[in-house]
């Protein structure tokens, strides 16, 4: 059996990109109402995700990371 290169997401779900951030589901996603932290990327009416390279930039970026 071939042995499949593993792929890292560049777009990650509201708990996983909470969890990248180190930040629980309900603060992030309050965050985000906010204005905190990044907007998520629309891919279907059902479907958002926030790009790993954007939560990158805002964490090191933001006031708390000072």
């Amino acid at each position: 059996m071939a042995k499949q290169a593993a792929v890292e997401q560049r777009g990650l779900r509201a708990i996983e990109a909470a969890r990248y951030c180190g930040l629980g589901r309900s603060t992030f996603l309050r965050y985000v109402s906010e204005g905190r932290a990044p907007a998520p990327r629309k891919l279907s009416p059902g479907a958002v995700v926030w790009l790993r390279d954007q939560l990158d930039s805002w964490m090191e970026n933001s006031e708390a990371a000072k």
